[in-house]
């Protein structure tokens, strides 16, 4: 059976939250949805409570075809801030009109592409500002949808943000 939908996440070149991706990672996979995992460089990117995952490069032709887009967040984040290239697949994913997700820090990637003016959004509660700056509406801790745009604050929210990333998706369906 061919995966439902294909879902490229990102993760920074270091220090990703564990929770974040293995979490959101699995509930993607048990719906049925491939995953593929990029980051900045190929390689092994270790977390910051000591797992670690394999990612191919951003910038390789595997991460064109994607039907969402799913940022991680954890303290390497700040890396990928103003990443011209993350922000211009952000902006065509959103033009699209493909589901682009992001947790914990991540969602200041999406503000600062801009794809979360006029938006409701949440993120790590020390960035809320940073948020509303550039003209999202801060909806508080959990997990905010805000059409196909889904964004949570932190990795206690993993379980409901990779539903939340589900539930945008299509599904499977008999007959």
């Amino acid at each position: 059976v061919a995966p439902v939908s294909r879902v490229l996440i990102v993760v920074p070149p270091e220090r990703f939250r564990d929770e974040e991706l293995f979490v959101t990672q699995g509930v993607l996979e048990d719906a049925g949805h491939s995953t593929l995992v990029a980051s900045t460089q190929a390689g092994t990117c270790p977390g910051s409570r000591g797992g670690s995952v394999m990612a191919v490069d951003l910038r390789s032709p595997q991460c064109v075809e994607f039907d969402a887009l799913v940022l991680i967040g954890g303290g390497g984040t700040r890396l990928l801030f103003d990443n011209d290239e993350l922000h211009e697949l952000i902006c065509s994913a959103v033009r699209e009109g493909k589901v682009v997700a992001a947790i914990c820090l991540a969602p200041v990637v999406l503000a600062r592409a801009g794809v979360l003016a006029g938006r409701r959004a949440t993120v790590a509660g020390t960035f809320a500002t940073e948020l509303e700056r550039r003209g999202a509406t801060y909806t508080g801790p959990g997990v905010c949808v805000d059409g196909k745009v889904v964004t949570a604050n932190a990795p206690k929210a993993s379980q409901a943000f990779g539903e939340a990333i589900v539930g945008t998706l299509p599904s499977l369906s008999c007959g």
